[in-house]
């Protein structure tokens, strides 16, 4: 699991505010893993990860797939995105 940092996130977000056409603001980290990109509140980094177990963690939000990003249901819903 990779936390985004900043410069990540920054390009990640302005990936996905150009294929949905649409401003996103989020108040949440990004993880990703394998292609596979979750929402993680904030509240997480108060808890030191290195000595857990832990195969996923957070809202699975979409995948990448070919430089374009599959959102996820609930990911559409949380951002107020409608998909087709």
């Amino acid at each position: 699991m990779h936390f985004l940092n900043n410069k990540e996130a920054k390009k990640f977000i302005e990936m996905l505010e150009n294929q949905l056409k649409t401003k996103i603001k989020l108040d949440y980290y990004i993880c990703s893993k394998e292609n596979r990109f979750y929402l993680v509140s904030k509240e997480i980094a108060k808890i030191n990860l290195d000595e857990l177990n832990i195969k996923s963690i957070g809202l699975y939000i979409g995948k990448l797939d070919k430089k374009e990003f599959i959102i996820s249901k609930e990911a559409a819903q949380l951002l107020n995105i409608e998909q087709i």
